[in-house]
């Protein structure tokens, strides 16, 4: 009897590995398996990319877009310029549907326009003014250091230079660029914004900012990679090749076991 009951400790300690082994093997192969068959996937059509033409195609899908910063936050805001438009949408400057520039934060402007006696668009912030050409190009930059003291609060075209009304009520006549004269009365034509945005307006302003869209090459490649899901993308992936590896472990295991 001692002998049986000495066998059978061994054998019920085997016998838990054994049903731990299973569970962790189900346990990882369900949880991992959604992932795998992503990464599986997209491998195939990566491996293809020539002949299913992956670099040639396009996806325009906005939510997609958005997620890779192509689809603009908020609403443009748009003013008349003669003839043509300009806007300002999410920090991006546009010259009718042209982009001029993207600054490198989020701003609001105080006044947009054209300049007809120097055939120039101009973009006004409160510590900034941007100056492009009709073809879209930035013909001048004018920070803080060239500009009053006190922010901006509207801007009117003169002629041959830009009137400056900033927050403390001053006004000022930007002269080439460089000098600044102060300036009183007058009934300048401030730049004003539209009350509202014509839609298709709003359309190409859209479509200037995702061109053709985003690659389809690119798309596959990210979600192959997890890093469409951004870090938490990542993370999981490399846990699901952790579960992959352990799976392969615990399989071998349990086949050895089974012998």
């Amino acid at each position: 009897m001692p002998d049986a009951e000495n066998n059978a400790v061994p054998r019920r300690k085997r016998a838990a590995k054994k049903r731990f082994h299973t569970r962790l093997h189900r346990w990882l192969g369900t949880g991992s398996l959604g992932i795998v068959l992503i990464i599986s996937v997209t491998g195939i059509l990566l491996n293809h990319t020539a002949t299913l033409r992956l670099d040639e195609r396009s996806v325009t899908w906005s939510p997609l877009l958005h997620r890779y910063g192509m689809e603009p936050k908020g609403e443009p805001v748009v003013f008349p310029a003669g003839e043509d438009r300009v806007a300002v949408w999410d920090g991006r400057l546009f010259v009718n549907d042209l982009l001029v520039e993207t600054l490198p934060e989020t701003r609001v402007p105080v006044g947009a326009g054209r300049m007809e006696s120097e055939d120039l668009f101009v973009f006004a912030f409160p510590d900034l003014i941007v100056t492009a050409d009709p073809q879209g190009q930035v013909f001048d930059r004018i920070d803080v250091a060239s500009l009053p003291p006190s922010p901006l609060s509207r801007v009117a075209a003169g002629e041959g230079e830009l009137i400056l009304e900033t927050e403390d009520g001053k006004r000022r006549a930007l002269r080439d660029w460089i000098d600044l004269v102060e300036v009183e009365g007058g009934d300048p034509r401030w730049f004003r914004q539209d009350s509202t945005v014509p839609s298709d307006y709003r359309q190409e302003l859209a479509r200037a900012l995702r061109g053709d869209g985003m690659p389809l090459y690119r798309v596959v490649l990210d979600l192959h990679s997890g890093r469409l899901f951004g870090t938490v993308g990542v993370i999981l992936w490399d846990l699901a090749a952790v579960a992959l590896v352990v799976l392969g472990i615990t399989g071998v295991m349990l086949w050895f076991r089974r012998r």
